[in-house]
């Protein structure tokens, strides 16, 4: 596949960008030179190479997802200073 002056002016128009002429000559250069090394990159012999899906190896770290009970309301507000049966008060934050 070679980008030619009409699939960088379809870009352009998808982008929404306005390149001037020099800027145009300039993306199709750097187009055409980057889909000239994928190319090159699809040459290679990958025959039983194992795919890598991330560089860093590792394995999770997290604990499972247990159910625990959790604490009475008089435990949950049992150091709270300020509260009104079993809601604790805060300050107004409104204007």
């Amino acid at each position: 596949m070679k980008v030619d002056k009409a699939l960088v002016k379809h870009l352009e128009m998808l982008a929404r960008l306005t390149l001037t002429e020099e800027e145009e000559e300039r993306m199709i250069e750097d187009m055409n030179s980057i889909l000239a090394y994928v190319e090159k990159i699809d040459e290679l012999d990958l025959e039983g190479v194992k795919p890598i899906y991330t560089v860093v190896e590792t394995k999770t770290i997290l604990r499972k997802d247990e159910i625990k009970k959790g604490f009475s309301t008089e435990d949950a507000l049992a150091n709270v200073p300020n509260k009104e049966g079993n809601f604790i008060r805060v300050p107004s934050i409104q204007g």
